[in-house]
């Protein structure tokens, strides 16, 4: 359920569009059809979790928004949890939406993050750096999102612990998208 400021907020981020959709209304012959698409007409928000991730001990969601139709921000924070430690990290992304539709069809995207990591009592803190590519598939709300990419992790305060350098990033994400 959204908070009373986070619903406060989207009904202002609405009214510029609303504005705009009734003075061109005003000025267009009344025989013109009225769209269902909502106030910004494109995908512009996605609720995702990846579907694979927990099977490696890593626990999270990815919340993301569009506020134009080709260009979308998001953040993803994650729990890790494996035999050898655990982990938290914040993923921050950017992403171009070439289709223009919004969060429905092929992107690329650049991220950066933190990470924590614990290990045996050893405590490490880094940062990451990276980007992908992929497709978000929308069928009314439901979304599947397939995406691959690289990203470099460097230790900034402690040990290593095996965290530091390149990784490959596969996601296979469901979720709800939002119009």
């Amino acid at each position: 359920m959204l908070r009373p400021g986070a619903l406060l907020a989207l009904a202002l981020l609405s009214l510029p569009a609303a504005a705009a959709a009734q003075s061109r209304a005003d000025v267009e012959a009344p025989t013109q059809a009225v769209s269902t698409d909502g106030a910004l007409g494109h995908a512009w928000l996605s609720l995702r979790s990846d579907v694979v991730s927990p099977f490696l001990g890593v626990y999270g969601g990815t919340v993301e928004l569009a506020p134009v139709a080709w260009l979308s921000v998001g953040v993803t924070p994650s729990y890790v949890s494996r035999d050898s430690g655990t982990g938290l990290s914040v993923d921050g992304t950017l992403r171009l939406w070439l289709l223009g539709k919004g969060l429905d069809g092929p992107f690329l995207g650049a991220m950066g993050g933190v990470v924590r990591t614990s290990l045996d009592g050893a405590d490490t803190t880094g940062i990451e750096v990276g980007g992908d590519a992929g497709w978000q598939i929308v069928w009314g709300s439901l979304t599947v999102t397939l995406s691959g990419g690289a990203a470099w992790t460097g230790v900034v305060d402690g040990e290593a612990q095996g965290i530091e350098g390149w990784s490959a990033r596969v996601r296979v994400e469901l979720g709800a998208t939002f119009r």
